[in-house]
């Protein structure tokens, strides 16, 4: 699991390369692994897209402790991918979480055998 920290709340402008409009991104922080598995002690700074609500309104990530679930995270020719549109979920999710993923990997290698 990789850990997130976001830091600051406010948004970044970019604009379309077709200079049809702009669109905004958030800074995050990813803690990436070593080949051992262990936390790196410094993160790396991604961008991301920011999150809309139920009405389409966008909801940038407030500062605090977040994870990238597994179904976002990709390793292409060596190097790690995060997708940027699958959302981040806050730290207090994540025990929860591991008994969801566990529970579905459980019922998966039980059908297997």
């Amino acid at each position: 699991m990789l850990r997130v920290e976001v830091i600051n709340p406010e948004p970044r402008v970019f604009q379309k390369r077709d200079g049809s409009g702009s669109y905004q991104k958030q800074t995050i922080y990813i803690y990436e692994r070593d080949d051992n598995g262990n936390e790196k002690p410094f993160p790396t700074e991604y961008l991301t897209f920011i999150p809309k609500d139920q009405s389409g309104m966008e909801r940038p990530y407030q500062p605090g402790q977040y994870f990238i679930p597994v179904e976002a995270i990709q390793i292409r020719n060596g190097d790690l991918k995060v997708s940027p549109f699958w959302p981040l979920r806050p730290m207090a999710e994540l025990n929860e979480y591991l008994k969801r993923i566990m529970s579905t990997y459980h019922q998966h290698i039980q059908k297997a055998a």
